[in-house]
């Protein structure tokens, strides 16, 4: 499988650098600002175009990296404080990409440790919304609030963690309108992300129970009555209700079924 690298570039060129030698990527694109001063120059220009801390000067990145022409891009922005423009030109990114190497089906790494702090919140939004891409950042030793100094290991951040939450408010949202389909649906597709095995407990517990009121909706009761049941301690109540109506409880008064017609209706007014 191919990898492609997407790296933010700023005025540092040794996070990236690193990024580039640890992730060993089939192609890179170089997220740059354009112009006469901008950090396109440290991509691939001439001399040595990048400035470390200390003021040291080195070689441009490619040349770092050992990275030679036909393995690399240069995707520039002309605004790169513009979060618009900056998300826009990454849109077109993420176009160009499915239209050169979609067949392919590469790994995608966006990498937002370099550039600007709005290049880089634009590649994270971005990364949140292509569901394919990875979203990787450079750790490493601070001594100041600057920048990341030598030593720096790029790591990947799990976004499905962060979309865990608004898909939670999404469900909450589901089932206040009483739509238990819905709310199973959205919990059955966070089940299919990385999540750390707390969360996927809670997904897999609401599933089943958003299953089990779709069914009793359904007036399937008897495969609403076989979902809850491993919850039985929690919904006692909900419990005894479809063992009356299933006719498996001994004080049964013959109008369990009415009753519940009677609450579907209120359900769906």
């Amino acid at each position: 499988m191919k990898t492609l690298l997407i790296l933010t570039v700023g005025g540092s060129c040794e996070p990236l650098v690193n990024a580039i030698k640890a992730e060993k990527p089939d192609f890179v694109y170089f997220v740059c600002s354009s112009g006469s001063k901008g950090s396109h120059i440290t991509v691939d220009g001439t001399g040595n175009p990048c400035k470390e801390s200390g003021g040291e000067e080195r070689p441009s990145i490619v040349v770092q990296a050992s990275l030679e022409k036909g393995r690399y891009q240069k995707w520039e922005v002309d605004d790169p404080d513009g979060l618009a423009h900056c998300c826009g030109r990454l849109m077109e990114l993420a176009h160009e990409i499915r239209e050169r190497f979609g067949t392919e089906h590469p790994r995608i790494v966006a990498n937002y440790t370099g550039g600007t702090k709005t290049m880089s919140v634009a590649l994270a939004l971005v990364a949140m919304i292509e569901e394919n891409w990875e979203l990787q950042l450079n750790k490493g030793p601070r001594v100041d609030l600057v920048k990341v100094r030598g030593g720096d290991v790029p790591i990947l951040n799990n976004k499905w963690e962060v979309f865990a939450d608004h898909i939670l408010n999404a469900i909450k949202e589901s089932l206040s309108r009483y739509d238990y389909a819905e709310a199973a649906e959205l919990a059955s597709d966070a089940l299919k992300r990385p999540l750390s095995e707390e969360r996927q407990n809670r997904f897999q517990r609401i599933y089943t129970l958003a299953r089990a009121f779709e069914a009793w909706d359904r007036f399937d009761h008897e495969e609403a009555y076989n979902l809850l049941e491993p919850f039985a301690k929690d919904f006692v109540e909900h419990k005894i209700a479809l063992e009356r109506i299933l006719g498996r409880s001994k004080r049964v008064s013959g109008y369990e079924k009415v009753g519940d017609l009677i609450r579907n209706a209120e359900r769906r007014a």
